[in-house]
């Protein structure tokens, strides 16, 4: 058994172009990205890419690289395709997918939701952070997350859920770029269509949410940390300032 990390990259990001080669104070957010995944806790990690320059990018901070189709649309798709290309694999492998937009990751944040995940034994996993804003919380590009009491997710939207009369943080979480799997979840996953609702809230969690053959559990970050992925510019200069205040 193993624990495998895959950060799926692409250039051709529709709202915000090269993005993961975006230099940010100093370093790519791709590096950063890679950098702050790095822990003992993972035995490998991969970035996974259709990107000759994301490629080469990768190989010039040591990262190791698997390429794959330009034809995927969603990043688990990408995931899926990467960990089949892998000569040695197991059943029993647990995989953890990292979006490439999330440059303010941390080997702390890393370890809880490892940890969470392979103590619970869950199929999938989600992690999810708090929503420190009314901005944040109205943000279309933010995708929020709500479960349920048994900790399994109910359904993600760009639009502000749950609602509330007034807004509280401590009632408000986003999804946060990382993903658990046991290999045949994710398969499972990459066999299933599309859902009515990931198609309609361009959300790929739904299609967890829609499906009754996938056991899936959110793990929620309680931390004084901010996380904050890049969707378009403004991202990026709260990102910018995040870090300067470190």
């Amino acid at each position: 058994m193993k624990n495998i990390a895959f950060i799926p990259a692409r250039l051709n990001s529709s709202r915000f172009f090269r993005k993961v080669l975006f230099e940010i104070e100093g370093k790519t957010m791709l590096q950063r990205v890679y950098e702050g995944s790095i822990t003992d806790k993972l035995d490998q990690i991969f970035i996974t890419t259709c990107d000759e320059e994301i490629a080469d990018h990768a190989r010039d901070i040591g990262a190791s690289v698997i390429m794959t189709s330009n034809k995927h649309k969603r990043c688990l798709d990408r995931v899926a395709e990467a960990y089949q290309k892998l000569e040695v694999k197991s059943l029993e492998d647990n995989i953890i997918c990292i979006q490439g937009d999330e440059p303010l990751i941390d080997k702390d944040f890393v370890n809880y939701f490892l940890d969470s995940h392979l103590e619970n034994k869950y199929d999938f996993s989600v992690a999810s952070v708090q929503i420190e804003s009314v901005k944040e919380f109205q943000d279309p590009d933010i995708v929020k997350i709500i479960w349920n009491e048994s900790k399994r997710m109910v359904y993600t939207s760009r639009q502000p859920i749950p609602h509330m009369e007034y807004f509280e943080s401590k009632n408000a979480w986003k999804i946060f770029g990382m993903f658990g799997f046991k290999p045949k979840a994710l398969m499972l996953f990459n066999s299933l269509e599309p859902s009515f609702l990931e198609n309609i809230e361009q959300c790929d969690t739904n299609r967890i949410c829609g499906s009754e053959l996938l056991s899936q559990y959110v793990i929620p970050y309680e931390t004084k940390n901010s996380y904050q992925a890049i969707d378009n510019k403004e991202n990026l200069e709260r990102v910018i300032r995040i870090l300067k205040n470190k």
